[in-house]
């Protein structure tokens, strides 16, 4: 997963699609209505157990404007069934986006979405030209999964966009 944020952070200026309609995955078990049609990316290695076999796989899914925002979520499957620590993965995955993006927290409030343990959180870059909320959720079952919702804006988004941003963030939900 570290690998995925990353490489987030880094795509967050890239171009967008045109305009979309909700997205839905079955595959991915999630629902989100992106401000613009959204991008899935291939599926990619992410986590490593301690000898560096591969133990999970994750997808991002994303829409974003130059410059202006990006609305992404990376699904991370664990390939194999095993055991997370649900509290240290919430805050983990929190603070490696945020290192990924040279972005400071905001603030950080731990709850659940569709009843499952979730972290909100708003960060800021130092030079205040990024912005944006985020939310990491767990799914703790045999083949766990950890999904990170996030939003970034600049100072270029305009109020339309920003409530395309708000509508993005509520409409997500777990199936």
């Amino acid at each position: 997963m570290r690998k995925m944020l990353v490489a987030l952070a880094v795509v967050l200026l890239w171009p967008s699609a045109a305009q979309g309609a909700p997205f839905s995955s079955v595959e991915l078990g999630f629902t989100a209505d992106f401000p613009a049609a959204p991008t899935v990316g291939q599926a990619e290695d992410s986590e490593k157990d301690d000898n560096g076999k591969v133990v999970s796989r994750a997808v991002t899914v994303s829409a974003m404007e130059q410059g202006v925002y990006m609305a992404a979520v990376v699904t991370d499957t664990f390939i194999e069934p095993m055991k997370i620590d649900v509290t240290g993965s919430l805050t983990l995955e929190r603070d490696n986006f945020l290192k990924g993006l040279g972005a400071a927290l905001s603030s950080a409030n731990p709850g659940t979405l569709d009843g499952r343990p979730a972290m909100f959180f708003t960060y800021d870059r130092p030079d205040h030209s990024a912005a944006g909320s985020g939310i990491v959720v767990v799914i703790d079952t045999e083949k766990p999964r950890v999904y990170i919702v996030v939003t970034m804006h600049t100072p270029a988004a305009n109020d339309g966009l920003m409530a395309d941003l708000d509508r993005f963030w509520r409409s997500f939900h777990l199936q």
